[in-house]
């Protein structure tokens, strides 16, 4: 690390960071994503090192770092810094798609839905409408809708995102995505059909097998979510999630030893994840540890997302288990 971030030669630093991923992060299948050693801070989620990295490069005007720096601020839901460098770019490029789409993103996880809107709609208008980037727009469009609460619509935009290139590479996404629609409406036949099609269409994409492990623990059909939890986590050992949700199940069966080997993953694989912080504080509250739970809950609320209906329901529960320790 240390060479690959003051070598004097900008290439072999790019060789060695490339090289430190093919060991830290196996799961990453295009080595191209990697660009310095701040690229592979940032899929190692130690997102204050890799914004370290992005602040003192001298490549910033490329289109990989401007995304990767806004990303990690982003990441870091320093989303005021990230709206204002994004509005920067666009001020030097006003017709550069991929900034409204990052301003799209910033807004929608900040609850700005209608400049969210407004952003992925400018996106969408600056490019073409059958084509692989009109999908990833749409993608985000239909997120918004979904975290609005206004499920038709996202169902809507992400049928229309599919339209636009069925065959794109984030089409898996946008089927995962779907499933989420459909389960939360209980459609879940449908929704584990959009699961299936989601992998399908992409193998390595831990998502919707993560997103089917929560729908079989809803419905208590144990052994399949854990066999999708644990594909998830196969798929990508650097990604939370799914342990978290190991995590939950296990607390759902009081099994609470296992659980608590999974929320402690969870922690280690990304300190900046909250959910699994929440758990962990519910884990502690259940065994009697009223004063630890407290903490965690503190700590995890200040990480966790506030604005989507699944965010604010959640940091509602936690918010009264604080009131009442």
């Amino acid at each position: 690390e240390e060479q690959a971030l003051n070598h004097e030669n900008s290439d072999v630093r790019e060789a060695i960071a490339r090289g430190v991923a093919v060991v830290e992060l196996p799961h990453i299948s295009d080595a191209s994503s990697i660009q310095n050693i701040g690229d592979v801070f940032y899929y190692q989620n130690r997102y204050g090192e890799a914004l370290l990295v992005y602040l003192n490069s001298n490549h910033q005007s490329s289109l990989s770092a401007r995304l990767s720096l806004v990303n990690t601020h982003k990441k870091l839901k320093q989303y005021a810094r990230a709206i204002t460098y994004c509005h920067q770019w666009l001020e030097k490029e006003p017709k550069q798609s991929f900034a409204y789409d990052l301003l799209g993103d910033i807004y929608r996880e900040s609850g700005r839905y209608d400049e969210a809107i407004a952003a992925y709609s400018c996106a969408i208008e600056l490019t073409e409408k059958k084509s692989v980037m009109a999908t990833l727009f749409l993608r985000g469009l239909g997120w918004t809708y979904y975290d609005m609460g206004h499920y038709e619509q996202a169902i809507a935009t992400y049928k229309q995102a599919i339209g636009s290139d069925s065959a794109s590479q984030f089409s898996s996404s946008i089927y995962s995505n779907l499933g989420m629609v459909y389960h939360d409406l209980g459609h879940y036949e449908v929704a584990i059909s959009a699961f299936r099609k989601a992998m399908d269409l992409n193998s390595t994409n831990l998502y919707p097998h993560s997103n089917l492990g929560v729908l079989y623990r809803e419905l208590t059909q144990w052994a399949k979510a854990i066999e999708a939890f644990q594909t998830a986590a196969e798929l990508n050992p650097k990604h939370p999630n799914p342990h978290g949700n190991l995590g939950i199940l296990f607390l759902l069966q009081r099994e609470y030893e296992q659980a608590e080997q999974e929320f402690n993953m969870a922690i280690k694989i990304n300190p900046y994840y909250g959910g699994g912080i929440l758990s962990l504080g519910l884990l502690q509250a259940l065994q009697g540890n009223l004063s630890e739970a407290k903490v965690n809950w503190q700590h995890g609320l200040k990480l966790y997302g506030k604005h989507a209906l699944e965010n604010r329901l959640y940091r509602t529960l936690y918010t009264i288990g604080l009131e009442q320790t």
